[in-house]
């Protein structure tokens, strides 16, 4: 019953609650970030590269030794909006 008293409240101070205008400073930062977040010419050119790519990868443990060979699969794809580049690659 108290949970839904709280709940209660909280929605009727939220509903109440007047909206601020933002100011100007605060306009122009968020246009700022929204313009900064704005994927561009080179996400594009990223995701040309999308899909399945095999590789090969040498690692070396020592700079005197052999170095370690591997090889595996990747896949490439942009995601949130085209803004950010993920790769998912299995453990070998």
């Amino acid at each position: 019953m108290k949970c839904l008293l709280l709940t209660a409240t909280l929605l009727v101070l939220l509903l109440h609650h007047p909206a601020q205008a933002q100011s100007a400073d605060q306009q122009a930062a968020q246009k700022a970030w929204m313009d900064y977040m704005t994927p561009t010419a080179m996400h594009q050119m990223l995701a040309k590269s999308d899909g399945e790519w095999t590789f090969t990868m040498n690692s070396w443990m020592d700079p005197n030794a052999e170095p370690m060979k591997s090889t595996g699969n990747a896949t490439y794809h942009m995601i949130l909006a085209a803004a950010t580049r993920k790769c998912a690659a299995p453990a070998p």
